[in-house]
């Protein structure tokens, strides 16, 4: 596993700001979403274009957690890094001068490519929603998609667009 921490001099400013590190005290899980964030194989695979071979130990992790929020009624939203035409055309600062390799990045993150794709070791379940993000962050308004498929095409909820939507953006514990 990655070693991750706190710096010392951090965790002493955090505990004086707002006495300890912890931001809640207990978490209601019917009430909380675990967010997993772009492990995709564009990041997650040997030699691929943004590969980051220290994501690839936290997958354990990332499923264990996923199991149990999932186990306790909350809920598993996986984001996507996406690079299609409408991310192109709606962000061009970023794709003309941001991109070394701009060709690379869209064909690597556009749907349908392998590099889009979520890791395979990730423990993805049919009820679990993924979020299609054309920006760096997936919640920014009009530019989230909820989709009703993540892995191969595979049905993860029966939800209509609209109501995935309302789901995504209804303030939950930790996300208000």
């Amino acid at each position: 596993m990655h070693q991750a921490g706190i710096l010392d001099e951090v965790r002493e400013r955090i505990t004086r700001r707002r006495g300890g590190v912890a931001v809640f005290d207990s978490i209601v899980p019917h009430r909380t979403a675990h967010i997993v964030v772009d492990l995709q194989n564009g990041f997650m695979a040997p030699g691929q274009l943004l590969e980051t071979p220290i994501a690839r130990a936290i997958v354990a992790n990332v499923n264990l957690i996923s199991a149990t929020l999932r186990g306790a009624g909350g809920v598993v939203v996986y984001t996507q890094h996406t690079a299609d035409a409408e991310a192109v055309r709606t962000w061009p600062v970023y794709f003309d001068h941001f991109c070394a390799d701009r060709a690379r990045m869209i064909e690597t993150f556009t749907p349908g490519n392998p590099g889009h794709a979520l890791w395979p070791e990730l423990d993805v379940a049919k009820e679990d929603l993924c979020v299609i993000k054309r920006r760096f962050g997936a919640f920014v308004p009009g530019r989230r998609s909820c989709t009703p498929s993540c892995r191969n095409g595979a049905s993860i909820r029966s939800s209509s667009p609209a109501r995935c939507r309302r789901f995504a953006a209804k303030p939950r514990q930790g996300m208000q």
